[in-house]
């Protein structure tokens, strides 16, 4: 059984843009994790982004209990993107996690990032059309679901720097959004596994840090 402790980092909120992370814990082998961000291209609009995004959340929170496989995960996470409001777009990143095994699906702007061993990987090259990985975690494993925004403001050597060498991740990481001039549009939650995990047969991530091309830093050459 692996233990995940979480740490939610969210940015300010914008007239047109609202975001949130939050990390629902139903027992220590059984949480549901979400990314979340709203924006709205008319700035004029009346639409109240924070009431829909608390709705969403609390829906998630509420439903979360019954969540047991990947397909439920992914039922639910269907009807919240197909019940957004008209005029608004949604990118939303959600995890769930049981015993050792870790499963992702989202959509839009949103990203995730293993760090294992010393390395770090992109866990999907993008979200456009929806998509959903699953694999397991192991001891030491840190794992992060974000918003796009966050890897467009942060220096993505940073990000990996801290990520691969910093005991405490997420005591470095919350400094560099609340610090942004405009961290709008930004929020993510920090995973990390501790305790005795142990592989239970085969996993993606393994593929993950042996496919070619690996992860390419966009500051890197």
């Amino acid at each position: 059984m692996a233990k995940v402790t979480t740490t939610n980092i969210v940015g300010t909120a914008s007239k047109n843009t609202w975001s949130q992370s939050q990390t629902h814990v139903y027992g220590d082998d059984h949480k549901i994790m979400v990314v979340i961000k709203l924006s709205c291209e008319d700035i004029d609009s009346l639409i109240d982004l924070a009431a829909i995004g608390v709705e969403i959340l609390a829906e998630v929170e509420r439903k979360g209990p019954a969540i047991e496989s990947a397909q439920q995960l992914n039922k639910l996470f269907q009807d919240i993107v197909n019940g957004v409001t008209e005029g608004l777009t949604i990118s939303i990143l959600m995890g769930f996690v049981h015993d050792s095994k870790l499963i992702l699906v989202g959509k839009g702007e949103v990203d995730g990032y293993l760090s294992r061993n010393a390395q770090l990987a992109k866990l999907k090259d993008n979200w456009d059309d929806e998509g959903k990985i699953e694999g397991n975690l192991i001891e030491n494993d840190v794992f992060v679901m974000t918003t796009s925004k966050f890897v467009e403001v942060v220096s993505l050597s940073k990000f990996k720097e801290i990520l691969t060498q910093e005991e405490n991740p997420s005591d470095f990481l919350a400094p560099l959004v609340h610090t942004e001039a405009d961290s709008s549009g930004i929020a993510l939650i920090v995973a990390e596994v501790m305790g005795a995990v142990k592989p239970q047969g085969s996993s993606w991530l393994k593929n993950v840090f042996n496919r070619e091309p690996k992860i390419h830093l966009r500051d890197e050459s």
